[in-house]
């Protein structure tokens, strides 16, 4: 539909509910019967109206079935909710999460499917490790470290050997 009042205007003077002065009103009665997408909203609304007609009966209320008037303010009883009622809100609540969780899971587009085969993958050797040259000392840095510490706590109880 493409026309604006189909929906919305048009509607509202098929149930009687226009707002708006009679020359609006005959103004859009003259606009459903030139416009198409009117016309077919209020055929649509007339169908339903047709279809709705015979259980109107059955929804009225007869006079003597309705309870008399109340006069004067009626104190409001409301039920404590009982702990079953509170425990199978927390199951349902739970269940809710569960199931919410596992559907984002299993619907997550950003989760790529597996492969149907696995995939070869080329992996380059490491280099084999370089030893260092005879010319260089190798250090051994724990006991470097021990003789170091040795140092720092003479100097600690004997400050004037520096």
């Amino acid at each position: 539909m493409t026309c604006p009042h189909a929906s919305t205007t048009t509607v509202a003077w098929a149930f009687g509910e226009f707002e708006g002065s009679a020359n609006d009103e005959e103004a859009h009665t003259l606009h459903v019967a030139s416009c198409a997408d009117c016309s077919e909203a209020l055929e649509a609304l007339e169908a339903v109206e047709a279809e709705a007609a015979p259980l109107a009966g059955a929804l009225a209320v007869e006079e003597s079935a309705k309870p008399p008037p109340v006069e004067g303010p009626v104190p409001a009883t409301a039920a404590r909710p009982t702990l079953g009622g509170r425990l199978w809100a927390g199951i349902a609540l739970a269940a809710a999460l569960v199931l919410g969780t596992v559907a984002a899971w299993v619907d997550d587009p950003l989760v790529a499917p597996l492969p149907p085969e696995p995939v070869a993958v080329h992996v380059m050797p490491s280099p084999s490790p370089v030893a260092a040259p005879p010319h260089v000392p190798v250090l051994d840095l724990d006991r470097e470290l021990d003789e170091l510490e040795l140092e720092l706590d003479a100097l600690r109880t004997d400050p004037s050997i520096l």
